[in-house]
């Protein structure tokens, strides 16, 4: 391969990448946090469901008596 070959394949990296890299770290853990607050928010959602079916349950029983 002569010069001109590899110059399709070079790649320049100016100094833009110590910039980029806290940002891509900062980045990533706020979308680790945004997931983790969407699971939180499905878990509280199911765990509102079933407190709500828990208590019809319990409302939908009548005491009898008994003699």
């Amino acid at each position: 391969m002569n010069h001109a070959d590899h110059s399709l394949y070079e790649t320049h990296i100016s100094n833009q990448p110590k910039q980029i890299v806290p940002n891509l770290f900062g980045q990533e853990i706020n979308a680790r946090k945004e997931m983790l607050f969407a699971f939180r928010s499905l878990i509280d959602a199911k765990i509102e469901a079933l407190e709500k079916k828990e208590k019809k349950k319990v409302e939908k029983k009548k005491k009898i008596k008994i003699e």
